[in-house]
């Protein structure tokens, strides 16, 4: 298609969808490590060594890494930046891609801002292991873009991409499948079929390896994280990307109502009737973009509980090419119309990214499970980075209720249980990394802790620094009066005195007059049975209650201080 004297070049198109991909989510450069992060750092730094043999997403999750970590090292801002740019390729090939696909000017601007400025977009740029999902996406796009070139250097490139797409994510393993489909329905290229079978062959080879690696690498067994389910899971997480794709808004990972999904599933079946009833008229391309969309969201419908919105990041792509190929063919003469589209890009996506990272939920967190993970992980790095100076340091989970008691006594003191602010720190080990030290550890008892550690108690919605060790075990009898566990709370106070703590006279009698008997009796009468320091049991915890507790603690502390 020739292009008249005042249209505007592809090229300076594609850039403009890469810099709208960009600009529009450069907040997402506050970001920082968490979750799944640790053990790709871990790995690529050599703290830990890399399980034997071909892993499952060698690409993303294992030559990604090591490439990247001489260069950035622990730096979240510069991986991030490397995130950006590939979404900001992905969006400027895709521009590519609609071009050669036919579309005009204007439509194939407006298939790049879409997928620029999708909420779906949002989590694999914030999230450091959403590498996985840029990469395969980037490199599907490319490869679909240069399957569609003419020529024999074409078709093996466009192989090469289709074998690294699937090397990154499973999101990939379809496009043999789509290659097949579009070779045997084209007529371009006869010249070169033997090498477009060839390719077709080796993808279909490396989709059945990577296939057989995740299933083995990654447990889907019936009580673990990747546990497949049947027909009715692979329909209702087909309805749930289907709501996610369509919504112009944030996108969290909450779980949708069976309204939501229904919705969901109205989405594709239209998106399939329009393919199919534009197939009929000689149309192929809408109905292409949902089989390459289907193919892509494959590998998660049956996961039971892990398909989450940023999986789609494939499918966002094609249906920004969907809604493209709706459009009329113009050409792109009047700048007025790239400003417009360009400024509605921009907005959109740098408002659906700050309500990512600024929504809360009902409990004051983020509401988004990735910023929320990185939020407590800066929350604990600073915490203890300020007040711990030198000494050993203990994250204390206290167990509050009776099932957890019985826990702890029964497997020591140990961590009693994987919390948000564990799993997002990736346990000690991440912990470790990300402070530049060994010395901490969790523990869900204080009664053989060393005098010199340094306690910070993890309750539901922060990390409270309690100070040396006597001095917490003293808050952690006191809590332990208020919840009823007052065999355990006289075992505090006996190790509390036996490092010095009160009096410090022979014969100190830890719940005797020198820590003042009807202090203690005043505690019993007014302990509530739902109180956890945050959080819900039998009736939750109301501020009264939570600031009745630190009052409590306080007049432990200045009754200790006068004795």
């Amino acid at each position: 298609m020739r292009r008249s004297s005042g249209s505007i070049p592809w090229t300076s198109i594609a850039l403009v969808a890469a810099a709208v991909a960009v600009l529009a989510r450069l907040p997402v450069l506050q970001t920082w490590w968490c979750l799944d992060d640790w053990g790709q750092l871990l790995r690529a730094s050599g703290t830990v060594s890399a399980e034997p043999g071909l892993p499952a997403r060698w690409l993303s999750r294992h030559f990604y890494w090591t490439m990247t970590w001489p260069l950035f090292g622990m730096s979240a801002a510069a991986h991030a930046v490397l995130r950006l740019l590939l979404h900001g390729l992905a969006a400027a090939t895709l521009v590519r891609l609609a071009r050669r696909l036919g579309l005009g000017p204007e439509p194939g601007l407006v298939a790049g801002l879409l997928l620029a400025a999708s909420p779906i977009a949002f989590t694999p740029l914030y999230w450091a292991s959403g590498i996985q999902e840029l990469l395969a996406g980037v490199l599907a796009i490319l490869a679909v873009e240069r399957w569609l070139a003419r020529g024999r250097a074409a078709a093996w490139t466009a192989g090469a991409c289709m074998v690294i797409s699937i090397l990154a994510k499973e999101s990939g393993l379809g496009l043999p499948v789509l290659f097949l489909l579009m070779h045997l329905t084209s007529r371009n290229d006869s010249g070169h079929r033997p090498v477009r079978w060839t390719v077709i062959v080796i993808g279909l080879v490396a989709a059945t390896g990577e296939a057989l690696l995740v299933a083995r690498q990654f447990a889907t067994g019936p009580d673990d994280p990747y546990r497949l389910g049947g027909f009715v899971t692979v329909i209702g997480n087909l309805g749930m990307f289907g709501r996610w794709l369509g919504t112009p808004g944030p996108t969290f990972a909450g779980q949708p109502t069976w309204s939501e999904v229904a919705g969901g599933l109205v989405l594709f079946a239209l998106w399939w009737t329009a393919g199919v009833l534009a197939w009929r008229r000689g149309r192929r391309l809408l109905l292409g973009t949902v089989v390459a969309a289907s193919f892509s969201l494959a590998p998660a419908l049956s996961m039971f509980q892990q398909a989450k919105p940023y999986m789609a990041y494939g499918a966002a792509a094609a249906l920004a090419l969907a809604i493209g190929s709706v459009l009329p063919a113009r050409r792109l003469e009047r700048r007025i119309v790239v400003v417009a589209l360009v400024v509605a890009a921009l907005a959109w996506g740098a408002t659906t990214t700050q309500l990512r990272i600024r929504t809360l939920d009902d409990h004051g967190r983020p509401a988004d499970p990735v910023v929320r993970a990185a939020l407590l992980v800066r929350e604990t790095v600073a915490s203890i980075a300020t007040a711990a100076g030198d000494a050993p340091i203990i994250i204390f989970q206290q167990p509050l209720r009776d099932e957890d008691l019985e826990i702890a006594e029964r497997d020591g003191p140990r961590r009693l249980r994987d919390s948000d602010r564990v799993v997002a720190l990736g346990g000690e080990t991440g912990l470790a990394r990300a402070l530049g030290r060994l010395d901490v550890t969790w523990r869900s008892s204080l009664l053989e802790t060393s005098p010199d550690a340094e306690v910070f108690a993890e309750t539901a919605v922060r990390l409270e620094a309690w100070g040396p060790c006597p001095e917490a075990l003293l808050r952690a009898a006191v809590i332990d009066i208020y919840v009823g566990h007052g065999r355990r709370a006289m075992s505090e106070l006996a190790r509390a005195s036996a490092l010095g703590v009160g009096p410090g006279r022979p014969g100190f009698d830890p719940v005797g007059p020198d820590i003042q008997r009807d202090f203690l009796l005043d505690v019993q009468m007014n302990r509530q049975a739902s109180w956890l320091i945050g959080e819900v049991t039998d009736g939750g915890i109301t501020m009264k209650e939570y600031l009745e507790a630190r009052e409590l603690l306080d007049r432990l502390a200045e009754t200790i201080a006068t004795d």
